[in-house]
């Protein structure tokens, strides 16, 4: 408790009761005072103080003449007196405090709902307690409000205010009703009064510091009550571009205190509030925190100045205040009295819920009435009116102000909307959410700056709108946050527009009013953020939003190049002053004019101060330019860089590689202005020449090429002038070879395996992220298909070599360049662990393999040379292919198709070696049986490979199984015939024959499984002249000639096929030299058929068999006739097939007994 006047007592004096009558407001009705409804919600945190704790004070002894000036009064050597000084001038700010604090705090612009200098708001609550004048600046920024005090006196009834004549005009005509009301305008007081009573004030608060006794503060207690954040720091850091540095702003303090001593934010109720105060705070014993008042014990406290003490204490949460008592400057009584007690004093008895109401309904009327952002509204009330108006200032006199229609408060609020902007933009993991509140402050802060005059700050803005456009996400296909839900809404669309529809008319009235006894009304509701129209976000697919943001850079790119030709011309207009006085900067030292005895730079030193100070400026315009320049530059390579990966993916490869060269330009022209972006910016390079080689790929494909170049060479606006700009630095870039326009199949694909080397030799300089692992990952894959491209290439080249004739040795540097392509691409492919695609790569290198092969077989065949080592060993490459491309798919059922193919085309190759080598076979390196033996392996070798085949029965590539493994049977057995008739011991002999029968019973079930009975026709034929010759070179054997006869018989059915449908054209394939034509066909079997009758016949004869012998007599007869019949021109094919077929039925039933 504070000391008692004698000085004596350590407890606070009493407060006595008045027994002056109540006072209330001068509209307030009379209402019994509820100690319930006399509680008010309110709560204070200090954001900035010029002092860390409260200055401690001690009691003045009574009759102290505050008149006398104390020895330390007016210095300045502690920082509390410092302090005290500024204090009890610091009551009146300039009219733009609001947007200095807003500056200062720009998270809380937009947050709270008011910031003011704490003096508007008292002057706002007061308006129902007096009929006295009020004259405020409103404008909004989002949700928040920002009041100034406007000195109507100052401003408009002042005639050299040039500044303000539009509204002196608009005052004049609009709203001044009548001439008595300047008379009631307050005005600045000046009078001796005045003067007197702050001198006063500013002594007795010296002395109060001089007098303190030193006594510790409670720090604890003094916490519960002023709670202290730490002095705002500088914006952090943004990470691509904004201007840190702005034009001046007149009237406008933009450091940490902004010209108050205390900047809060208070909470009231349900209102939230930014506010500035010089309420002096002090300590003293017990009580850590208290505002002392200085009052003339003549002039009671009316309803008034106690609203002013208690709005005071509530906003800077102070419980107490401090109430010395003087009667003509001689020190009276001390009393202290609570916060909460102050409204309940008898002679200012005021209701807090009356204020409650007053400070809801006020707002309420702002909030609905100024809903406009960058507009300027005039709150004004007259002396002794009910109404309290606000006029929209810049729909009723917009066409009237001068200089494009720049009001004192237009650059500020410009500033200040920009600012918060960047704040919204800065704030982590809310971007996506403010979106498109962001966009309408930079759109809103543009409208109101000239680009010529705050090209700085016009070309930041810009570069923000087109990054909400095109994020830096964008290159990874990332737009929107996750967490944003853009269909969220409070109401219905429906909802939405109805309310839209009635604000838009309420809108409309530039002019609003509300009457002062509303104010006093019970608010309806919660105060609650008034309703309105949605704002618009960004919307629309990749490209049209690239479109969108190379809008902004361009106009961004056209402000920096207007400032440079203005400050050109500024410099060209100035150059023959010889020296002018520039602005020191506050945290440069000036340097001192003085020549060293052995000057270094002669020419530097013989430089003015002046002349220095001109080249520092213009070397921080040219960083700023430079920087500027190439961030604009950056975000329109990720816009052209996004564009041609659209294009890319619709096929429209014109337009892609048009954007690819746009990309490529400003790329490069960023890194020569800013040469540290090029390395830090590596990866966006990386991602361009990737979509490139990609580009390249399916233009080597083949693709209609007139059609794409007319979309490589259309341009627009937008495009020219940014591709100037970006050629006004770099004409021809390093990197043209990128977006040249060719219509070379091998060239298009040399350029994009130029890209992937590039992409591998800048990824040894950057970090190993995710990311950068993922894509070189995509570029090992690609890199091998552009590889196994190239290789195709040149084995098409060396291809065409063979068919024209060709030698090896012609071909073989094409050859060459195929197979290194080739083997690059295979260990692209190992490294990613793509088996099929090195499957088919190594499929590939057996293609170029068999070329070399075949190209020297072809010589081979022209000069009749044998089967040499060359071709043999080409073959053997290939064989050694084709088991790694198994190796590589197993037996997997996913690569079914893929193996069925390699075993296909394995079995093949064995069958072509086999087939040359007995055309040419190598004699002089071997003997005959040798190479049968070899020729015969690679057939089962083949045979193998048909099996391995993964085929369903029925399918066609199952039947063609089948045809090949018969026909490789077939051979086999054609192979033995050549040893059959080699042999000379009879058990030799049989041998290969048991092995020659073998293969004709296998290939004869595969043809007809196969489907294919002429081919199995033409074995039986070649099969029964087999056994006809094992016959007549043997003993009378009668199972050989059952044998011929069981193999006649089963050529019956297939008869009856060709008779009833004829034989398909695929399946009339050469099998042997004497059965090309069906008809010769029919004739080499009926002529063993006749064998094998004059045989039976002769054995029945001998056997005396009459019944039997009769029969074969019947059959040979018949047979010798068909025979005849055969020769018949004038029967058709198909009668011939059908009496051979009955002929062979007629045995089968006769002789076989129909079995």
């Amino acid at each position: 408790m504070m000391a008692t006047t004698d000085g004596n007592n350590a407890g606070c004096t009493e407060l006595k009761e008045s027994m002056s009558a109540e006072m209330v407001p001068v509209h307030e009705k009379q209402v019994a005072v509820s100690p319930k409804r006399d509680v008010v919600k309110s709560t204070a945190v200090v954001k900035w103080s010029a002092t860390q704790f409260p200055v401690q004070f001690s009691k003045l002894s009574m009759n102290t003449n505050l008149n006398d000036a104390p020895a330390n009064w007016l210095r300045s050597e502690s920082r509390e007196e410092q302090h005290l000084r500024d204090l009890p001038w610091q009551r009146h700010h300039s009219e733009c405090s609001s947007f200095a604090m807003a500056n200062c705090y720009p998270d809380l612009a937009g947050e709270v709902d008011v910031v003011s200098d704490a003096e508007n708001i008292k002057r706002l609550l007061k308006i129902p307690f007096e009929n006295s004048h009020a004259s405020l600046m409103v404008h909004r920024v989002g949700r928040t409000l920002l009041l100034d005090n406007f000195d109507v006196h100052k401003h408009l009834l002042r005639q050299e205010s040039e500044n303000w004549i539009w509204l002196r005009q608009f005052f004049k005509k609009s709203v001044m009703k009548s001439e008595d009301e300047l008379k009631h305008v307050p005005r600045q007081a000046k009078t001796q009064a005045a003067l007197q009573k702050q001198l006063m004030y500013s002594k007795f608060l010296y002395k109060s510091l001089a007098e303190s006794n030193g006594q510790e503060v409670d720090i604890s207690q003094m916490e519960k009550h002023h709670q202290v954040s730490p002095v705002p720091s500088s914006s952090p850091v943004v990470p691509h571009f904004v201007a840190d540095r702005t034009p001046a702003i007149e009237n406008v303090k933009l450091d940490g205190e902004g010209g108050f001593h205390r900047q809060t934010v208070w909470t009231f109720e349900d209102l939230r509030m930014l506010i500035g105060t010089d309420l002096p705070v002090f300590s003293v014993g017990e009580h850590p925190c208290v505002s002392l008042r200085l009052r003339d014990t003549a002039q009671p406290i009316n309803v008034v100045t106690g609203l002013d003490y208690w709005l005071d204490n509530l906003m800077c949460n102070v419980p107490e205040v401090a109430m010395c008592y003087h009667d003509g400057g001689f020190v009276q009584k001390y009393e202290l009295i609570k916060t909460e007690d102050i409204p309940k004093l008898e002679s200012c008895r005021f209701s807090p819920q009356t204020v409650k109401y007053v400070a809801t309904n006020i707002l309420s009327f702002l909030r609905n009435s100024a809903t406009k952002e960058g507009h300027t509204y005039w709150l004004y009330k007259c002396h002794r009116s009910d109404l309290v108006k606000l006029y929209d200032l810049t729909t009723l006199c917009g066409n009237s102000v001068p200089n494009k229609g720049v009001t004192p408060f237009t650059i500020p609020v410009a500033m200040l909307l920009y600012r918060l902007a960047r704040k919204l933009r800065l704030k982590p993991g809310s971007h996506a959410r403010h979106v498109p509140q962001i966009k309408a402050l930079l759109q809103t802060s543009l409208q109101l700056l000239d680009e010529t005059e705050h090209a700085e700050v016009c070309t930041s803005a810009l570069y923000l709108l087109s990054d909400l456009y095109i994020p830096d996400g964008c290159v990874h296909n990332e737009w929107v946050d996750s967490n944003y839900d853009d269909t969220s809404s409070e109401q219905s669309s429906e909802e939405e527009e109805e309310e839209e529809v009635e604000e838009a008319e309420e809108r409309r009235r530039a002019e609003t009013s509300v009457s002062v006894k509303d104010l006093l009304n019970v608010p309806k509701g919660n105060l609650h953020p008034v309703r309105r129209a949605r704002l618009e976000g960004i919307t629309g697919t990749p490209d049209e939003r690239c479109q969108d943001g190379l809008q902004f850079l361009r106009r961004g790119l056209g402000c920096l190049e207007r400032d440079l030709q203005v400050r050109a011309s500024k410099a060209e207009h100035t150059s023959s002053i010889v020296e002018e006085q520039l602005t020191c900067n506050a945290s440069e030292a000036i340097p001192l004019k003085y020549e060293p005895i052995q000057p270094k730079d002669l020419a530097a030193n013989n430089r003015t101060l002046v002349q220095r100070n001109a080249v520092r400026a213009q070397s921080r315009l040219e960083t700023w330019h430079t920087l500027t320049k190439a961030l604009l530059l950056r975000k329109a390579c990720m816009a052209y860089y996004v564009l041609a990966s659209e294009f890319l993916s619709n096929k429209q490869y014109g337009c892609s590689l048009k954007y690819i060269r746009y990309a490529v330009h400003c790329f490069e022209a960023m890194g020569t202005l800013k040469p540290s972006k090029r390395a830090d910016n590596g990866y966006l390079l990386m991602l361009l020449l990737l979509s490139t080689s990609e580009l390249r790929h399916h233009l080597a494909i083949g693709v209609a090429f007139d059609e794409h170049q007319r979309g490589f060479d259309d341009m627009n606006e937008e495009d020219t002038f940014i591709l100037d700009s970006a050629q006004s630095i770099v004409s021809f870039p390093e990197m043209s070879w990128v977006y040249k326009w060719t219509t070379n199949r091998s060239e298009n694909l040399r350029i994009a395996l130029r890209c992937l080397d590039t992409i591998r030799d800048l990824a040894r300089h950057q970090d190993q992220t995710q990311a950068v692992k993922d894509l070189m990952q995509d570029v090992t894959k690609k890199t091998s298909a552009i590889c196994n491209e190239l290789g195709k290439t040149c084995m098409t080249q060396a291809e065409s070599f063979m068919h024209n004739g060709s030698t090896f040795t012609d071909m073989e540097s094409v050859w060459k360049d195929s197979m290194s392509y080739f083997e690059r691409g295979l260990e692209g492919f190992c490294k990613a662990k793509d088996t099929k695609n090195e499957a088919v790569v190594l499929l590939n290198m057996v293609r170029l393999h068999k070329i070399a092969a075949q190209t020297y077989i072809s010589a081979m065949e022209t000069s009749e040379q044998q089967f040499s080592g060359p071709e043999r060993h080409h073959f053997e490459e290939a064989f050694e292919c084709y088991r790694k491309a198994l190796q590589c798919l197993n037996s997997s059922l996913a690569f079914k198709q893929l193996r069925n193919n390699i075993l296909w085309d394995f079995s093949s190759t064995y069958l072509t070696l086999g087939m040359y080598l007995q055309q040419y076979p190598p004699r002089s390196a071997a003997d005959m049986s040798k190479v049968h033996q070899e020729v015969a392996e690679l057939y089962r070798k083949a045979i193998k490979k048909c099996n391995q085949m993964t085929v369903e029965p029925g399918e066609d590539l199952w039947r063609c199984c089948k045809d090949r493994m018969a026909t490789l049977e077939y051979n086999l057995a054609e192979l033995h015939i050549s040893s059959y008739r080699e042999q000379t011991t009879p058990a030799r002999q049989q041998k290969v024959f048991a092995q020659t029968e073998g293969n004709f019973k296998r290939a004869a079930e595969l043809f007809l499984q196969a489907g294919k009975h002429y081919k199995f026709l033409q074995l039986q034929c070649k099969r029964l002249a087999f056994h006809n010759s094992h016959y007549n070179s043997g003993e009378d054997n009668p199972a050989v000639l059952d044998t011929m006869l069981s193999m006649i018989v089963d050529c019956e059915r297939p008869l009856m096929e060709a008779a009833s449908s004829g034989f398909p054209d695929n399946d009339k394939e050469k099998l042997n030299a004497e059965c090309r034509e069906p008809s010769t066909l029919l004739e080499y079997l009926v002529r063993p058929m006749l064998i094998v009758l004059r045989q039976l016949l002769k054995r029945a004869k001998l056997l005396k068999k009459g019944e039997e012998q009769q029969q074969v007599k019947d059959l040979y007869k018949r047979s010798l006739e068909l025979q005849n019949q055969l020769k018949d021109e004038s029967l058709t094919l198909e009668n011939k097939f059908k009496l051979l077929a009955q002929l062979i039925s007629h045995i089968r039933e006769q002789y076989l007994g129909g079995t």
